[in-house]
């Protein structure tokens, strides 16, 4: 009988020391777990900073990147407005241009002499330059 108690001590003992190893290893896990939390609040944090860090960096640029479209646009029509001004000038020279050739061509055909009139003149002066001729041997 003495052996029961003593075996049944050892076994206490080691029952008692195998809840000791689990308590021990518990407590270790729950602070692990704690801190481990602590860690994945911190990085969840960190995350959300980023993101929201990002979404301001990208609002900046695109803010900027709409600013330039609207210059951009605005160019493009003043361009435009401009482009259309001076296609009503050209438009506006062209026909006064047009108008001045035919003006010059009705005055040519109204002033200018025939090929017949010409032919008389050319024979008119050549016998001028006859008479003239014969005056000086004279």
């Amino acid at each position: 009988m003495n052996l029961h108690f003593t075996t049944l001590a050892l076994s206490d003992g080691w029952i008692i020391g195998m809840a000791v190893a689990q308590t021990v290893v518990n407590v270790v896990m729950v602070v692990f777990m704690a801190w481990l939390k602590r860690q994945n609040d911190d990085v969840r944090q960190l995350k959300g900073d980023l993101r929201q860090h990002a979404e301001q960096v990208i609002d900046a640029r695109f803010e900027r990147v709409e600013q330039n479209v609207v210059t951009i646009l605005r160019r493009l029509e003043e361009g435009d407005r401009l482009f259309r001004e001076s296609h009503d000038k050209d438009h506006k020279l062209e026909l006064q241009t047009a108008q001045a050739v035919s003006d010059l061509r009705a005055w040519c055909m109204a002033n200018a002499a025939t090929k017949d009139e010409l032919k008389a003149l050319s024979d008119h002066v050549q016998k001028l330059t006859i008479d003239v001729a014969q005056m000086q041997k004279v």
